[in-house]
């Protein structure tokens, strides 16, 4: 793998020597992707660390990563000198932009990646249909990436995610057939964990002005004694059922976190966020199929890893 700098001015793509230390995390929002880079600093390049404003890594001819540089450091000693590149994907530039308040009438999927995604020259790619909303409400200081998301998310049933080459990507989860890891996979470690805290078993939603009520309950985890209520109030009868539909949005979103499974591959495991992982072995309790919700890949002088992180296959679904 090689990493490359974009420079601000010119666009120049200057390659960087190879890495001593390096990692990529992929994930699926906040926090955003995100990269670390360690290679020998050549005394003498002229190069202004200044203009580094976007980092490429490529395996091979393959596009891996691309994304912000937000910090970068030449550091010396007595071993040499060595330059530090981080940051994170292109979802750091709407995680940083605060939105100004409007109020759209009818907002469409078009008006909103053209005043909050656009603007900073992110490509798009949409694949799937998003419905308009009416009385779509955007309050001032709200990042950029949250009215995308919600806008997806709650309206449209959409995860909005990025790809590896920084394209923003707008499309339903395409759960083709799930990628094996069987007994020949290197693992070094895994993790089952069940957690309970936190995670809502119920929301109530009411209307302030009436007290009129509903109860949405995740009845699977109410049975295994989850008791965690939370309240959502809705303005008005006109907004309740709009209220309902983010409660039950909510419930099933956070109904993912109760059970997570982590592992540690001793090589490079080709898979991306949102794919399907089948787990296959003999020697683990919890064999099964599970969406990915984080790839993390690093390497340094002892080889190559993949971390993962696994939740259940509904969520982003």
């Amino acid at each position: 793998m090689i990493g490359y700098v974009e420079l601000a001015k010119t666009g120049v793509i200057h390659t960087l020597s190879p890495p001593l230390d390096w990692e990529l995390c992929y994930t699926t929002g906040v926090p955003c992707d995100s990269f670390h880079y360690i290679c020998v600093w050549n005394v003498g390049d002229k190069t202004p660390l200044a203009q580094f404003a976007r980092f490429i890594a490529k395996e091979g001819t393959k596009v891996v990563f691309y994304g912000v540089v937000d910090e970068c450091q030449v550091r010396q000693s007595g071993t040499g000198s060595l330059l530090e590149i981080s940051g994170r994907g292109m979802a750091g530039l709407l995680l940083d932009n605060e939105a100004y308040g409007r109020d759209y009438g009818v907002a469409t999927l078009t008006d909103i990646l053209k005043n909050h995604v656009e603007i900073h020259g992110i490509e798009v790619h949409v694949d799937c249909e998003v419905k308009s909303v009416r009385g779509f409400t955007v309050k001032s200081g709200t990042s950029d990436w949250s009215v995308l998301y919600d806008f997806c998310s709650y309206h449209g049933g959409v995860v909005p995610r990025f790809n590896r080459s920084g394209q923003l990507v707008i499309s339903g989860v395409n759960d083709k057939k799930p990628i094996l890891l069987g007994q020949d996979a290197p693992l070094t470690e895994r993790t089952y964990r069940y957690n309970r805290y936190g995670v809502p078993s119920e929301i109530l939603v009411r209307n302030r002005h009436t007290q009129h009520h509903e109860i949405l309950r995740n009845e699977s985890f109410y049975e295994l004694g989850g008791r965690c209520r939370r309240v959502m109030n809705s303005a008005s009868m006109e907004r309740f059922q709009g209220v309902k539909y983010d409660a039950q949005f909510r419930l099933d979103k956070e109904s993912g976190s109760l059970v997570s499974i982590a592992i540690e591959i001793a090589t490079w495991f080709d898979i991306s966020v949102g794919e399907l992982l089948d787990i296959s072995r003999s020697d683990w309790d919890w064999n099964g199929i599970y969406r990915v919700v984080e790839v993390v890949v690093s390497g340094d002088r002892g080889g190559l890893r993949t971390r993962l992180e696994l939740a259940m296959p509904g969520v982003m679904s």
